[in-house]
């Protein structure tokens, strides 16, 4: 996973808030037109309750933010998105709140609606947009960390890590990350996965790096459930990096790549880009032979259709009964491990892609196989061509095994293959 995108959210404040919203004039509670209230804005929506305990403590905080931003000419409103219980308590826990519109009582359904379209699961809850789009998801913590960073906009998985990193005697520049492999491992001393994983991530990093030097670090971000856990753990990680005990951020981080449970390895190229949010189980079945551990180049063509497009070998693993989920799993992790090793190698084959079900882009592919739509197991390498068609190379019908896979390349490598073109 690199990280959800909202950017598809209406521009228009309209579309989101409905037609009007409430607003306070001394004690009077009066409707605004929303396009009126908004325009030209940035919007912080605020997801609250009288009944919430956190909320009581995280709205005076807000308020001091809010104050700050407006004091310096920020262009800035606030709206209140209630989950209060009844209209009185709505009532007089907005009536609190310094100059900021409310969606009305009566539109839980626009509430309703909004938490779903950020995920929201908890509040109190924060999320900045603009009409461009939106800027933070979840800005909560960053208002509580810098009040005065107004409009808060969301960093990067990488930019919160750098911010942070620590090695065992403090604090360190970000720059010891550059141009290597890095490997950032969330997990908790209390979850025994997250051991064995460990145990497993340093005895591949205690190979790598004596013979091939400096290719990979190794950034613990530790989800423990104490300072002492944390501490304990860390202390027993060699030259390795941290973020320190934050377990407020961890979790954020977290949930920016999907709330994977623990252990969950993400990997960054020498570039600098994230080519894995999860390597747990490549990393745990092939160890140092993958390495770097790239599964961006290993993927499933019904989620990402663009992989067939670069030369690349697919697998077509539609058929359930030919290919069980553990026979599916075990080639997989097969792929990646080949995908990793000709990357190194330089072979201009090394996307592997495959299928697992017929959807659309399956199904697709199926129907344009000619002779070949029906043949199960079936590999193809495809690849775009110069004049913008798409062809495929069929390789032999016989089982997916590590070497009849490189068999096929092998032989699409020195043109033995059948060249078919499926679209124009």
């Amino acid at each position: 996973m690199l990280f959800r995108s909202f950017e598809s959210v209406m521009s228009e404040y309209i579309e989101l808030l409905g037609e009007e919203l409430k607003f306070k004039e001394g004690s009077k509670l009066t409707s605004v037109k929303t396009a009126m209230a908004l325009e030209g804005k940035i919007v912080g929506l605020y997801f609250s309750a009288s009944w919430c305990v956190n909320c009581h403590s995280f709205t005076p905080k807000l308020r001091r933010a809010y104050q700050y931003a407006i004091s310096h000419g920020a262009e800035f409103s606030i709206v209140y998105c209630h989950l209060d219980q009844n209209y009185n308590e709505w009532l007089g826990y907005y009536s609190d709140m310094p100059g900021w519109y409310a969606v009305p009582y009566e539109r839980s359904d626009i509430v309703t609606s909004l938490k779903s379209m950020f995920n929201i699961s908890g509040i109190p809850h924060f999320v900045m947009i603009s009409q461009n789009g939106v800027i933070n998801p979840d800005a909560r913590d960053s208002v509580e960390d810098n009040p005065e960073g107004f409009p808060w906009s969301q960093l990067s998985f990488q930019e919160e890590v750098a911010t942070r990193l620590r090695d065992h005697n403090g604090s360190v520049d970000p720059s010891v990350l550059n141009d290597t492999n890095v490997c950032y491992f969330f997990g908790a001393k209390s979850d025994q996965g997250s051991v064995t994983f460990f145990n497993k991530l340093m005895e591949c990093y205690n190979t790598l790096v004596p013979s091939h030097g400096d290719v990979l670090k190794v950034v613990y971000i530790s989800v423990d459930n104490t300072e002492e856990q944390y501490n304990a753990f860390y202390e027993s990680m060699p030259d390795w990096y941290t973020i320190g005990y934050d377990v407020r951020t961890a979790r954020r981080l977290l949930r920016s790549i999907g709330d994977t449970p623990l252990p969950v390895p993400v990997m960054r190229g020498r570039d600098g880009e994230i080519t894995s949010y999860d390597s747990r189980d490549l990393i745990l079945a092939t160890g140092v032979d993958s390495f770097p551990w790239n599964t961006v180049i290993c993927k499933d063509i019904e989620l990402d259709n663009e992989g067939m497009l670069a030369p690349g070998l697919v697998v077509f693993m539609d058929d359930a009964t030919q290919f069980p989920p553990q026979v599916r799993d075990s080639v997989i992790i097969t792929m990646q491990k080949m995908a990793n090793q000709k990357v190194a190698a330089q072979d201009h084959v090394a996307t592997m892609n495959y299928t697992v079900e017929r959807g659309e882009t399956t199904s697709y592919l199926r129907e344009h196989l000619g002779k070949y739509s029906n043949v199960v197991p079936f590999m193809a390498v495809y690849k775009m061509g110069d004049d913008g068609l798409v062809r495929y190379y069929p390789g032999k019908s016989f089982e997916t095994t590590e070497t009849n896979m490189q068999q096929v390349i092998e032989d699409f490598n020195h043109g033995l293959l059948e060249e078919c073109v499926i679209s124009g």
